[in-house]
């Protein structure tokens, strides 16, 4: 795995890793396998360690969850989810 060593090349990791979760999360349709996809992660985690100037806020490691597909159909129960 190379090293990222400008911040060119940092914005670069974040917009493949936002567009492979693009593929994965809304298509269904991913492009690499999800331990390249960890590798990739582990990069971008590693420079924003290292440099924690570069981070930028859509950086995949400052969001939580994802967002919700607009398509999906709204499901009644039959039986109430107490738990939830």
């Amino acid at each position: 795995m190379s090293e990222i060593k400008t911040y060119e090349e940092y914005i670069q990791l974040v917009e493949e890793i936002i567009e492979h979760d693009k593929r994965y999360y809304v298509f269904n349709n991913p492009v690499i396998s999800d331990y390249e996809y960890d590798q990739l992660y582990k990069k971008l985690e590693k420079t924003e360690k290292e440099h924690p100037d570069w981070t930028v806020d859509y950086s995949p490691t400052q969001r939580v969850g994802h967002k919700v597909e607009s398509g999906l159909a709204v499901k009644s129960h039959e039986v109430r989810m107490l738990s939830l």
